[in-house]
């Protein structure tokens, strides 16, 4: 069967000739007689009288026209094409009720929509189903009004298929995709529970410009979000990442009037502000007035602020810089500090101040009777400043032999690793075909050593006198008159250098 044909309508019908003398060839350039038989009726002129086939662009292929004359019998209907020189072109439909097609009696006779025919959408009066059932795609033109009259059942109830949504809706113009009411007396709003592992309960995107996500409004002292985590060991009741591509917030926060913009509280143990970063200020707070941390301690022996620098480099627990006509820390300090201190008072175990150095650098005198006595046999018994006694001391005074010949003086591994740090790099220093090393020296050698190696050379083949080029390849370092030699036996390189 090459297809089925409803019953009082148009068709071609279309068939490929084959030559009968090999059964195999294309028929072209004919024109078949044109026969049909309906319903297993003898084969008769179509209802337009004798007719041929029209061949389609000298392919072989060739149509017929049907009529609705030719269709009107239900049952099978033969088409047939005929010529002397080719195998008969046969084609069979099947014609079926307008009404009931395929079905047979389990259609209605009736037109669809007229009485005792199927029911349609318009024109037939109202229908009542005590349910209906539609697997296919059902639209609804004005509007679904659903109302559950089963205590208990849902108002609707839709499911998916594989990556389908339950429901996709498409508000109005300035209509909400969604508006949900709760119950009279207690109902959520909305309530979700996602399936499956790592899905969301809610998953929602805000539009492309600056729509939020989820935007939501507490009623009356609720919350505008009440967020619990799951009961797995490290759920979080709140995980907020940002996605913008110029540095945006995680969570943003602002408090109305006297509220804090963020109020937390930690755990039994934990605390109230957990802070990890990859690269960024752990906290960075710019107020546009008042203090950028005001911070209290609760507790015994707890503190208003433990900070602990970083674990390379020059990492200070705290660093500080002053702010307009302020100083980088103001207040009373127990324990060392490392850096200039401009004003300090009331100091335990403090240094000598600025007088006190210069009272020491003055005249010594005779301090053989006093806490410099130390001192005072190092540089002598006479009168003089502590600067201008010094060298004296160093090259002739009453300082101990060895120091004073450099004898038998041993380093420690800093000032080790400082003289052999000194060595290497006047070994390392560069030197080009400007310098003027020492005759002979070991950085002079080594340049000539390193021309001879790498520079251009241009031996003369006849004499053996060979030109050694410096780094640039131009300025001749040496000229070597008979520099390789050859009597057939032996060859000879003189010296270059």
């Amino acid at each position: 069967m090459d297809g089925i044909i409803v019953s009082g309508l148009t068709h071609r019908a279309t068939g490929r000739g084959y030559l009968s003398s090999d059964h195999l060839s294309t028929a072209t350039g004919l024109d078949p007689a044109f026969m049909i038989s309906k319903n297993g009726g003898n084969f008769a002129n179509p209802a337009a009288g004798a007719s041929v086939m029209t061949e389609i662009e000298a392919t072989g292929w060739y149509y017929f026209a049907l009529a609705a004359g030719d269709t009107d019998t239900v049952g099978p209907l033969i088409c047939r094409g005929t010529h002397a020189t080719m195998d008969n072109i046969e084609v069979v439909f099947q014609v079926v009720s307008v009404t009931r097609g395929l079905s047979g009696t389990a259609l209605p006779a009736a037109a669809a929509g007229a009485d005792g025919g199927l029911t349609i959408c318009g024109s037939n009066a109202a229908a009542t189903f005590a349910s209906l059932t539609c697997t296919g795609a059902l639209t609804v033109s004005d509007g679904l009004i659903v109302s559950a009259s089963t205590a208990g059942r849902e108002g609707a109830k839709f499911t998916g298929n594989t990556t389908g949504a339950g429901i996709l809706a498409t508000g109005g113009a300035t209509g909400n995709g969604m508006t949900l009411n709760a119950g009279a007396t207690s109902g959520h709003g909305l309530s979700t529970t996602a399936i499956g592992t790592s899905y969301n309960g809610i998953n929602a995107v805000g539009s492309s410009t600056s729509g939020n996500g989820i935007k939501a409004t507490g009623g009356g002292t609720g919350h505008g979000i009440w967020a619990n985590s799951g009961s797995g060991a490290t759920g979080q009741g709140i995980c907020a990442i940002s996605s913008a591509s110029t540095g945006g917030n995680g969570i943003y926060a602002q408090g109305n009037l006297a509220g804090a913009g963020f109020s937390l509280v930690g755990g039994a143990s934990g605390n109230g502000i957990k802070v990890t970063t990859t690269a960024g200020d752990g906290i960075l707070v710019t107020p546009t007035g008042g203090n950028a941390l005001t911070l209290t301690g609760n507790g015994t022996s707890k503190h208003g602020l433990f900070a602990t620098g970083g674990t390379a480099g020059t990492s200070d627990g705290i660093y500080a810089v002053a702010g307009s006509e302020g100083v980088p820390i103001r207040g009373n300090i127990t324990g060392n500090i490392t850096g200039t201190v401009t004003t300090a008072t009331n100091l335990t175990n403090a240094p000598p101040d600025s007088a006190g150095v210069t009272a020491l650098l003055a005249d010594v005198g005779d301090a053989s009777g006093s806490t410099l006595g130390s001192l005072y046999a190092i540089l002598g018994n006479a009168a003089a400043t502590l600067t201008s006694r010094i060298p004296a001391a160093l090259d002739g005074g009453n300082m101990p032999a060895q120091v004073k010949g450099q004898d038998n003086i041993s380093f420690g591994a800093l000032q080790t690793a400082g003289i052999l740090a000194q060595c290497l790099a006047a070994l390392d220093t560069a030197y080009t075909d400007a310098d003027s090393p020492t005759a002979n020296g070991i950085r002079e050698r080594l340049r000539i050593l390193g021309w001879i190696l790498r520079n251009k050379l241009e031996v003369t083949n006849a004499t053996g006198t060979a030109i050694l080029y410096k780094d640039n390849s131009t300025t001749v370092a040496f000229t070597v008159v008979g520099l390789l030699l050859d009597d057939s036996t032996t060859t000879t390189r003189l010296r270059v250098a």
